[in-house]
């Protein structure tokens, strides 16, 4: 976990950093959290293709970070109507 939540911060700070023209993650040195870092970070930098996009970033994501079965997609569909009336 501590990894994990560390590589989605390297991602971020990346991605943020490479907007701004800095180095945000010049003091990240451990490569069990640099390397899955620059994995998450290249997802993101890929064009933007809509929902089906962000699907498959998500699945991406998650594959990295060793989650990729902790959720199933459902289609809205498939969603049960007690589910929407308990909002």
């Amino acid at each position: 976990m501590y990894e994990g939540s560390n590589a989605v911060n390297y991602a971020y700070l990346r991605s943020v950093g490479i907007m701004l023209g800095q180095n945000l993650v010049r003091d990240y040195a451990d490569a069990g959290i640099v390397k899955p870092g620059k994995r998450l970070a290249a997802v993101l930098e890929e064009p933007d293709t809509g929902f089906e996009g962000d699907v498959h970033e998500s699945n991406q994501w998650a594959a990295t970070l060793g989650i990729g079965d902790w959720f199933d997609w459902q289609a809205f569909e498939d969603v049960p109507e007690s589910y929407l009336r308990s909002m």
